[in-house]
């Protein structure tokens, strides 16, 4: 007998896209596929893009070489931070590819320097020099009009205070090298989202500065959990040296930081009210005679070279207070002393030429 009904056909799994699993949903991407829309661009330049991804939460990404810190960038920061004062509840810092920062455009403060326009706008003699460097070398052009170092220093200081103290939330969401005044931009963020290979450290005295952008006042306030001025070679590594606090987050997936800064964004921007700006405790001049020692035996014990004597006492001299006149910017003072002396000039100039410190 055959039988009338029909053979049930088997009905097809559903595939699922391999970009609609649900681990996608934590992995934020500012390059679309073809056929979705962009992610909003409220401001852009040769230097920075401000964007976003969702209405309350702006991004701000460098877009210089290394995400270094430029004259350009620094401005931008402060343009960035006018929109997100305005229209939105908290701001990101997120690059669009490692590393975060590699701190500040070297080649803009070493050219500054020796067309002599470290504390002013540089005279005859400092322009006709310029022009010589520029005719007879493939190196960059500087713009004429830029400022002085002391000023661009003092902008940057103003720009990563409003980082800290404005009245919406700031997040770094790093990945990678955050050296010198990248960390010192996450120094002065609300709070930091680092994947586990994130690294992280004031490395001026490298190329023979000090740290100018409030990294030595930053790393004085958190002196009591026991910060070291070194490298961190991974975000836990960081924590124990004190770039990071214990509420800052990290993440295992560098393709999930900016998802994690969303969530750390919407959280502080519930409740958000700026830190007060209070008074530092520094170990003043008894805190310096006891660094200045330790720092005589390093050098007579040929540990280290008299440059790098030079540079430890005078970040010594800014972090235990220095003996100073009211109002006196301390970092910039120290900063461009350093800046004027043939050996600080010669360590950046090996770092831009083969990429590795110079110890004269």
């Amino acid at each position: 007998m055959v039988s009338s009904e029909r053979p049930k056909k088997k009905k097809k799994k559903k595939k699922i896209s391999s970009f609609k699993h649900p681990v996608y949903k934590k992995q934020l991407y500012p390059n679309k596929l073809s056929g979705e829309s962009a992610p909003t661009t409220l401001f852009e330049n040769e230097a920075i893009r401000y964007w976003s991804l969702e209405p309350d939460i702006g991004i701000l990404s460098f877009k210089t070489k290394m995400h270094v810190l430029s004259y350009d960038v620094i401005m931008g920061i402060s343009q960035a931070l006018d929109i997100a004062e305005s229209r939105h509840k908290a701001l990101i810092v997120w690059q669009e590819s490692a590393p975060f920062c590699a701190g500040a455009n070297l080649y803009e403060v070493l050219m500054s320097a020796k067309y002599g326009k470290l504390e002013q706008k540089a005279g005859l003699m400092g322009k006709l020099k310029q022009k010589v460097v520029e005719t007879v070398s493939d190196l960059p052009k500087l713009e004429e009009n830029m400022p002085n170092v002391k000023e661009v220093i003092v902008q940057l200081q103003k720009v990563f205070m409003r980082l800290k103290h404005g009245p919406v939330p700031t997040i770094a969401a790093v990945n990678g090298m955050a050296l010198g005044g990248g960390c010192e931009l996450l120094l002065h963020c609300d709070r930091v989202v680092a994947s586990l290979e994130s690294y992280i450290g004031l490395v001026e005295i490298g190329v023979g500065v000090l740290p100018a952008g409030g990294g030595c006042k930053e790393m004085a306030l958190r002196a009591s959990i026991d910060a070291k001025a070194t490298v961190a070679t991974s975000a836990i590594e960081a924590k124990e040296m004190g770039y990071l606090r214990a509420a800052d987050k990290i993440v295992m997936n560098p393709n999930e930081i900016l998802h994690v800064a969303h969530s750390e964004a919407k959280a502080l921007a519930n409740s958000y009210t700026a830190p007060w700006q209070v008074p530092i405790k520094v170990a003043g001049d008894g805190g310096r005679a006891t660094i200045q020692a330790q720092l005589l035996n390093y050098f007579e014990g040929d540990f280290i070279s008299e440059h790098d004597y030079n540079i430890a006492t005078q970040i010594a001299t800014v972090m235990t207070g220095g003996d100073v006149a009211p109002n006196t910017m301390v970092e910039t003072e120290h900063f461009i002393t350093l800046m004027k002396t043939k050996k600080t000039q010669a360590r950046i100039e090996q770092m831009l030429k083969k990429g590795k410190p110079l110890r004269n």
